[in-house]
């Protein structure tokens, strides 16, 4: 058996340390997303009934709820157009 010494606190890592390197910590590289082609993927927090609205109204449009998200802040940032 290998006699393993136990890490000084220093080389622990931290919840924070861990949580920065999320693909949307801070710490990642570019610190807004996860990159999927030409587009990022980013954490989202809501209440329940709000995304139970979000996914009624997607599925009645046809569409997934990240292009209905993507299609309300457009419009948001482009002055309700």
């Amino acid at each position: 058996m290998a006699i393993i010494r136990k890490p000084t606190p220093s080389q622990e890592p931290t919840a924070e340390t861990f949580i920065e390197g999320a693909p949307d910590g801070k710490g990642a590289k570019g610190g807004r997303g996860l990159k999927r082609g030409k587009k990022e993927q980013i954490a989202v927090i809501m209440a329940p009934d709000l995304l139970d609205q979000l996914d009624a109204t997607a599925e009645k449009m046809g569409q997934s709820r990240s292009a209905l998200i993507s299609l309300a802040v457009f419009r948001f940032l482009n002055g309700g157009q």
